[in-house]
């Protein structure tokens, strides 16, 4: 799998997180679950000194899909509303397999 990884900060204002929240848990969730060829998302959300820093995994089936994802007018769109809830420092990377590590290792 290929993984989408887009990291930002957001506002540490807590009306601004409770609205970013509200969008998040209704409009925000059904835009990714709507994006093409998305098999798996994973979010996660990081409370530094000063501003939360949100982590969000997006896989795919392989970097053909991915890549067209992170083109695309809806991951654009969606993308940039991240702003009007005061994000900053949004880095989106687009990650494949090790070919070392190709597959998930587990412990026995």
């Amino acid at each position: 799998m290929v993984c989408v990884l887009c990291q930002y900060e957001l506002s540490p204002d807590p009306g601004v997180m409770a609205q970013y929240s509200a969008w998040m848990a209704g409009e925000g969730v059904k835009q990714v679950l709507a994006l093409p060829g998305l098999q798996e998302f994973h979010a996660y959300r990081e409370y530094s000194a000063v501003n939360p820093r949100i982590t969000a995994m997006l896989f795919f089936e392989d970097l053909r899909s991915a890549l067209q994802v992170a083109s695309s007018e809806v991951w654009l769109t969606m993308v940039s509303n991240l702003t009007r809830w005061g994000s900053v420092g949004a880095q989106i990377s687009v990650l494949e397999p090790s070919p070392l590590l190709p597959q998930p290792l587990r412990p026995a």
